[in-house]
């Protein structure tokens, strides 16, 4: 129940279909977490997650390579479109409700039964199979997401703390300015602003002291393990 900002990426020749609750509250590369919203990601490419309180989500974890194999023996590999980078899909709500609640039900089985998943079990080859067919049957009903202006322009500012945070930590123990921010990222100093108040919840100034002062916690803490 604490609010969370963090980056992650997906393992090689893996896709991601991540589903929320229906209170969750908070934003996946700036686009706000809303009923219907599934999520379908490619591995290799970052995202940033922010969240809220009472957030929850599942990610369906599935090989690229199997998917495609479960598909063509079905006889479904040419209409079945796989996610490129990340990919918001908009469904009927209770559909992705269901995914939700079964994925709950997958991990609450685990958590009971943990070596019915063990790999040569019947109950972990009929629970892929059960999750293959779920997830398909749910991406099959999306639609195209479409995006409000507003949700534009919250995506085009999580690039620019994107970028701007890739370049700061990458200049290790130098000095930084905000005109070095602004000349990366190709802003101005005002959209630079509006763009770390709304990802960050500070401003750019806040946000490279912070990191200094992190650097040379990190120094410190370097010297005393010395």
């Amino acid at each position: 129940n604490v609010p969370v900002r963090t980056r992650t990426r997906l393992h090689a020749g893996l896709l991601a279909y991540v589903t929320y609750g229906p209170q969750s509250v908070g934003a996946v590369n700036g686009l706000p977490v809303r009923p219907g919203l599934l999520l379908s990601v490619e591995s290799g490419v970052d995202h940033l997650l922010v969240t809220g309180e009472s957030f929850e989500s599942i990610a369906f974890l599935l090989p690229r390579d199997d998917v495609r194999a479960h598909l063509m023996v079905r006889g479904r590999g040419a209409e079945f479109h796989l996610p490129e980078g990340i990919e918001p899909l908009q469904v009927d709500s209770a559909k992705v409700d269901e995914l939700f609640e079964w994925g709950k039900r997958l991990v609450s089985a685990a958590l009971l039964r943990p070596t019915m998943f063990d790999d040569a079990s019947r109950e972990r080859t009929a629970a892929r199979e059960d999750l293959f067919e779920i997830v398909l049957s749910t991406v099959s009903v999306a639609d195209g997401f479409e995006s409000t202006r507003a949700d534009r322009t919250r995506v085009s500012y999580v690039n620019v703390v994107r970028l701007a945070e890739d370049y700061a930590m990458a200049q290790g123990s130098e000095r930084l300015y905000i005109t070095d921010l602004c000349r990366i990222t190709g802003v101005s100093e005002r959209t630079l602003d509006y763009a770390f108040k709304e990802v960050m919840g500070l401003s750019p100034v806040a946000y490279l002291i912070r990191l200094r002062l992190h650097r040379v916690r990190a120094a410190l803490l370097r010297t005393r393990e010395g």
